[in-house]
């Protein structure tokens, strides 16, 4: 798969009098993978050239943190967040959207108090409680068989309960909605949002850029025209068009995209 930043004319010829929309991924796209979550924080370079960004293109981060979590990492007013991916939307004016139901945030209730009893007695096992997804990061659990315990223990908290499991780089998580994912997001948020019914959809070029396989649902969700863009320096099967090898290119390709 060909590198974003060896194809910036091909990408330009394609985006050239378009309106641009960018969706982005949080953890392993604008930051590194580290191994305690909370200490992801935004690097100053990158925060300067979203500030710069969203003065020219509408842009959403579509992220698995939750939103509280996403404002405290990303202090921009005027960015539209997809929190819990993309359960909850914070748009620019201040107003919120949130899809889960009341039964729904019952069943997760039940997971919740299942893990928490069952999951302490594993060292290195971080449960971060985000209301409408429990992340539960093994990273720094020191042996496969604990491991393989912990997935277990994580399939008996959703058996029979109207939730789902994802598995990320080094986490499980549980979602309280089955049928909604970041690519439910985004084309949400295509429509109600970026693209109104006066507006032709060849008119405008969106781009995702994220690395984790949560983000496959996004790039199986764009329209024909956008540009989905993988983050890792490893060949994969992926729905995105171009690559980029770390978070750093992508400061690099924002920059460039932010000209």
């Amino acid at each position: 798969m060909k590198n974003a930043l060896d194809c910036k004319i091909e990408i330009d010829r394609h985006i050239h009098g378009r309106r641009t929309v960018l969706f982005l991924d949080y953890d392993g796209t604008l930051t590194p993978i580290v191994r305690n979550p909370q200490e992801a924080k935004l690097p100053e370079s990158v925060y300067d050239v979203l500030q710069q960004m969203c003065q020219s293109i509408d842009t959403a981060i579509v992220t698995g943190r939750s939103l509280e979590c996403i404002k405290k990492f990303v202090p921009i007013d005027n960015i539209y967040f997809a929190a819990n991916h993309g359960i909850e939307i914070l748009k620019t004016n201040g107003e919120t959207k949130c899809f889960a139901k009341a039964e729904q945030l019952q069943a997760m209730s039940h997971v919740r108090h299942y893990l928490k009893q069952n999951l302490e007695e594993f060292d290195g096992c971080i449960i971060e409680d985000k209301n409408y997804c429990i992340a539960i990061h093994y990273r720094n659990v020191p042996n496969e068989d604990n491991i393989r315990k912990i997935e277990r223990i994580v399939d008996a908290s959703i058996m029979n309960q109207p939730v789902k499991k994802s598995h990320g780089k080094k986490v499980y998580e549980v979602h309280c909605m089955e049928s909604w994912n970041k690519g439910s997001a985004v084309q949400w948020l295509l429509r109600e949002v970026f693209n109104p019914p006066d507006t032709r959809q060849e008119n405008i070029v969106c781009f995702y850029i994220g690395d984790d396989v949560t983000d496959e649902d996004a790039f199986k969700a764009l329209p024909n025209e956008a540009i989905g863009i993988l983050v890792s320096k490893e060949e994969q099967e992926t729905s995105a068009n171009y690559r980029l090898n770390n978070p750093q290119q992508v400061e690099q390709f924002l920059r460039w995209l932010a000209q």
